[in-house]
């Protein structure tokens, strides 16, 4: 089921305590703004975007720990079974269940993906804890030297490992975010600017995640800048539902159809 959790509303700005994304086309995004450098206000921001609502939500901040908390969920559908295939042994033995939000958009499932593309042009975009001078801005080619940001995994937390990779049309993965041997600054993905992608985007085990992120760059002025760490939450295979949980806070819901589903399984 799709699945927004409003407290407040309006034309700019929506205010409120969650937001479950499961069955969405999303992206992690990251916007910046270069009128904000130097300023009081971060000139970062590391978002949720719910493609298909036109929503932006931004992830909770450790410096601001009272701000949204953005849930992405990790449906039963996303369970397989690690291949006979001697490149995804990082995964764990051949036959071991995990959980993998697919590169490939699938029934039914999450797709999610990275962007740094600017949509202030399109109309109906609102903001969770997003402000209007950095919701959906990305950031312009010119802006950082080499026109590359780094997208850290800076923090991490769950019962299992989880691992941020992509493939190819011949089944070679690129990782790019490996927490079963600790973080590092090798965990990290380059953008560009106005970039779209998507990856896979897996779980060890079924349970609670949080992953904190750090987008850094240094400007073509030799300024080196950096995002807070900002976290998001996955629910792998969530118990009780997040919409339980959601409705136990009191919040109200805005239920969408749901969308049946056929066999088909991604499998790397």
């Amino acid at each position: 089921m799709k699945l927004h959790a409003f407290a407040i509303l309006s034309v700019a700005t929506i205010s409120l305590r969650a937001a479950v994304l499961d069955v969405q086309h999303a992206d992690l995004s990251v916007n910046f703004n270069a009128s904000l450098l130097g300023s009081a206000t971060n000139p970062w921001r590391v978002t949720v975007r719910d493609e298909e609502a036109r929503i932006e939500y931004g992830g909770r901040r450790t410096a601001t720990p009272d701000q949204i908390q953005v849930v992405l969920d990790a449906l039963e559908s996303t369970k397989v079974a690690v291949p006979d295939d001697s490149r995804y042994t990082f995964l764990g033995p051949e036959g071991r269940e995990v959980y993998i939000l697919p590169q490939t958009q699938e029934p039914d499932m999450l797709f999610l993906g990275t962007s740094s593309e600017n949509k202030t042009a399109q109309l109906n975009w609102q903001g969770v804890n997003v402000a209007p001078n950095l919701l959906v801005r990305g950031f312009a080619t010119g802006t950082f030297s080499g026109n590359r940001v780094n997208l850290q995994l800076a923090t991490f937390s769950g019962p299992g490992s989880f691992f941020l990779y992509s493939t190819t049309a011949f089944g070679d993965p690129t990782i790019y975010y490996n927490t079963a041997n600790g973080l590092s600054l090798d965990d990290n993905r380059q953008m560009s600017p106005g970039n779209h992608s998507h990856f896979n985007w897996a779980f060890t085990e079924a349970g609670e995640y949080t992953i904190g992120l750090r987008a850094s760059a240094t400007t073509t002025g030799g300024t080196f800048t950096e995002s807070e760490i900002t976290e998001f939450k996955f629910n792998v295979i969530p118990e009780p539902s997040s919409a339980a949980l959601l409705a136990l806070s009191g919040l109200a819901l805005l239920r969408r159809p749901f969308r049946s589903r056929n066999d088909k399984r991604h499998t790397t």
